[in-house]
């Protein structure tokens, strides 16, 4: 921590550099020092490793739990502050604030919004008990995650945990993923564009320094744009490990799938060509692509004859009951409109490729998309449908 309080009821905040190291130890030997949220007693840390800061005594509790605070996370907390200084003179480092009970690195009253910026990993589940505290005490949140978070397999694919998503900020529906390098001193703006299994997204990058951005600024901040040569590149590579490699997927949507063509005399891994193709906002959905849209296009959609119709709420209604059973896995911070979103994404590919007809407030179906009878066939069926969709 950054912050502490003398016995004489004097603030005491390092992120301002107020004072030099011959005070501060003069200081350490001859006044005690408190956590401005507890009032227990903390130490005065003047090494060289880490920033000068504040510690708790060792299994001393706090009204808020700390985590063990690395020299990262103590270098860019305290260049964030400087950052925000330059336009927002009311920012400020560890405020208790009594709801909800919670002590964010940084807090603009004025904004009523509290930064936090989360180095180490944690649990989704407290990350985002944490996130619905603020929102409940009508306060906005906005995570920044360490760099050493930001995880590449190759270019434009990375690798997104669950506590990352937890701390997506949404803006204009869509998630972004803020990370920061205090070393290099620069922003990452990640921004998902497609979801190829729980974990492995196609992103795009935007790498922004703090002096030529401000607050507002960074949330409008344009995205790279994948061109389609790019995406597909990706997405057949990824396609012909779903129908070589059926088995490495574990889900109840896997097993769900397979046995409705099993009994069918049909195997997965022939799916349509027009099944498990890239859909905006298919993301929010955490089941592999290939699954959910094989089910509507191999459940849902035989139900209804050519030139049948159906509405968006019927396949809602029906999608949702794969969600409640467990079958579809949806993103714990799933925004709430986000299903609905890629549902709506996919059935624009499906009208690109003729499979239904947009009617204004249905949908005709206009022919039923068929297995493939060949692995030849089908991943040759998939580069072309491909091509129609660029």
């Amino acid at each position: 921590m950054l912050k502490a309080v003398s016995r004489n009821g004097t603030v005491f905040n390092f992120a301002d550099h107020l004072e030099n190291l011959v005070t501060l130890k003069n200081l350490r030997k001859s006044t005690d020092f408190y956590c401005p949220s507890c009032n227990n007693s903390v130490v005065m840390k003047l090494g060289q490793k880490k920033i000068w800061h504040f510690a708790h005594h060792a299994n001393t509790p706090c009204v808020d739990s700390w985590e063990t605070e690395s020299s990262d996370h103590l270098s860019g907390k305290e260049q964030l502050y400087h950052w925000l200084r330059k336009d927002h003179h009311d920012v400020e480092v560890e405020t208790y604030l009594l709801k909800p009970r919670k002590r964010p690195d940084l807090f603009l009253k004025a904004r009523n919004l509290a930064i936090e910026y989360q180095c180490s990993p944690i649990e989704e589940s407290l990350l985002q008990h944490r996130t619905d505290s603020y929102f409940e005490s009508g306060i906005d949140v906005w995570w920044i995650l360490g760099k050493s978070r930001l995880r590449s397999k190759y270019r434009f694919i990375h690798s997104i945990s669950s506590m990352e998503w937890a701390a997506s900020k949404i803006v204009n529906q869509t998630p972004l993923l803020f990370y920061y390098c205090p070393l290099k001193k620069l922003f990452y703006l990640v921004i998902p564009q497609y979801s190829l299994t729980p974990t492995k997204i196609i992103c795009t990058t935007t790498v922004i320094s703090p002096d030529k951005t401000s607050l507002a600024a960074i949330f409008k901040t344009l995205p790279i744009e994948l061109s389609f040569p790019q995406r597909d590149s990706i997405w057949l590579n990824q396609k012909k490990i779903w129908r070589t490699n059926p088995h490495g997927e574990k889900s109840y949507a896997f097993n769900y799938m397979r046995k409705i063509l099993y009994d069918k005399g049909k195997a997965i891994r022939l799916f349509p060509s027009e099944v498990g193709i890239p859909t905006t906002s298919n993301y929010w959905i955490e089941t592999p692509p290939y699954l959910w849209q094989a089910w509507i296009v191999l459940v849902f959609l035989p139900k209804l004859q050519p030139h049948m119709t159906f509405t968006f709420p019927q396949l809602t209604t029906s999608f949702y009951e794969l969600i409640s059973l467990g079958i579809i896995k949806v993103r714990m911070n799933t925004y709430e409109k986000g299903v609905a979103l890629a549902l709506q994404g996919y059935l624009e590919q499906l009208i690109r490729l003729r499979v239904i007809r947009d009617r204004g407030d249905r949908y005709e179906k206009v022919h039923q998309p068929i297995m493939n009878a060949l692995m030849e066939t089908a991943l040759e069926n998939d580069k072309k449908i491909l091509l129609h969709l660029r």
